[in-house]
């Protein structure tokens, strides 16, 4: 909290029982000393008016005093927000050790770092930082080893290298790559395709996708993401998140037009996330409920649509991540029986969790992880702090 401590606040008459929003009392700006902000030689604070918000729950008077600040938008919030930059920097550029700190962290983090390579149609994608990139960057090779050429580099999309790469999906014969964006720190995700032999982007554009990535179908002629309805103007970054709701985006064609293929208008903390299995056969949608860690999981099968959307998992009663499937059999790690999670499979045409079938007991170590590698399942397990692999 800025400035002053809450102090005392009592409830105003007529309260209503869940918010109460008074007039607040102006109180010029000030600084606690005297002097320009470039003058000071101390730590100085700056004076910080308070309002007279008070909220109702159940009963309960909570003050807020600066609710004021939320408005990110307000003029005196943005004057508020430059002088407490101007104190600190003014504050912190007299700072000895400042620069010394500076130079040992910059020397401390030059050094290239690699991803894991992955394949996909015979082309190999890898994610590089030479050491002091704002962003690494995307290659394209012909072999794991194979130095490569850059297939996007997110450095180059802003001048102050705030623009990340925040999701790469490439469709299963390597041929188009489609590429999310996010600017200065926003979780506001813009899908673009890029074309992987010549680099350059198709027309396709979608916007205000969140809280997921997109998955390609198999045939290569568009991609699922999840998205909500765009913002009131101005409120991108502080208003209310609307529903999460899956889309279908045909390759060149508009957002407006994109097929809707999963909402849930009556939950709107219901967080879905989209993918394809490794097959092609089926869509994937796990839903969360807001942050919490328990998921159901319900499953299309493009070979048989008119059956429609089925639960494999019809509960938020564990955890519970597609790890592959064999047909309609589905793997899954789960912590449902068991605390340090385990691996169990489940037959679509028999969800119901007396029937699934334990392939991996639960053991001492924590089960984090699992991946179909060439037929067989690898399992990444946790014990002592020290990643084993079986």
């Amino acid at each position: 909290m800025p400035g002053n401590s809450l102090g005392s606040a009592s409830r105003p008459k007529g309260a209503l029982r869940h918010s109460v929003r008074s007039s607040s009392a102006h109180v010029p700006w000030a600084f606690g000393g005297s002097g320009t902000v470039a003058a000071m030689t101390e730590p100085t604070t700056l004076v910080t008016r308070t309002g007279r918000q008070v909220d109702d729950y159940h009963g309960e008077t909570v003050a807020d005093p600066y609710r004021w600040l939320e408005d990110t938008n307000d003029p005196e919030t943005r004057r508020w927000t430059g002088l407490q930059n101007e104190v600190t920097e003014a504050y912190l550029s007299k700072v000895p050790a400042r620069e010394p700190i500076r130079s040992r962290l910059t020397q401390l983090w030059d050094y290239p770092r690699f991803d894991v390579p992955f394949e996909r149609g015979g082309r190999w994608f890898q994610t590089r930082n030479s050491g002091l990139q704002n962003q690494s960057v995307l290659y394209v090779m012909a072999s794991p080893d194979d130095g490569g050429r850059v297939l996007l580099d997110p450095n180059v999309l802003s001048e102050d290298g705030t623009v990340a790469l925040s999701g790469v999906v490439v469709t299963d014969d390597g041929s188009l790559l489609a590429y999310a964006t996010s600017e200065a720190g926003s979780d506001w995700m813009t899908w673009r395709v890029r074309d992987v032999a010549t680099g350059q982007d198709r027309p396709d554009f979608v916007e205000w996708s969140k809280y997921g990535h997109a998955a390609w179908r198999a045939d290569g002629r568009g991609f699922y993401y999840s998205a909500v309805e765009k913002p009131v103007e101005g409120e991108e970054y502080t208003g209310q998140v609307g529903l999460v709701r899956i889309f279908f985006h045909s390759l060149g064609t508009l957002q407006s037009d994109d097929q809707l293929v999963f909402e849930a208008p009556d939950e709107p903390e219901w967080l879905p996330e989209v993918a394809v299995t490794e097959d092609g056969r089926f869509l994937v949608i796990s839903i969360s409920r807001g942050t919490n860690p328990e998921a159901r999981i319900e499953v299309f099968d493009f070979f048989d649509p008119g059956r429609g959307l089925m639960p494999l998992v019809s509960d938020f009663s564990s955890k519970a991540v597609v790890v592959t499937n064999v047909g309609s059999t589905f793997f899954l790690i789960t912590d449902d029986r068991a605390e340090r999670q385990r691996l169990v499979a489940v037959d679509l045409d028999r969800p119901e969790r007396d029937a699934w079938r334990e392939v991996v007991a639960e053991r001492e170590a924590l089960l984090l992880g699992a991946r179909n590698c060439g037929g067989r399942l690898v399992c990444h397990h946790l014990q002592d702090a020290c990643s084993r692999l079986s």
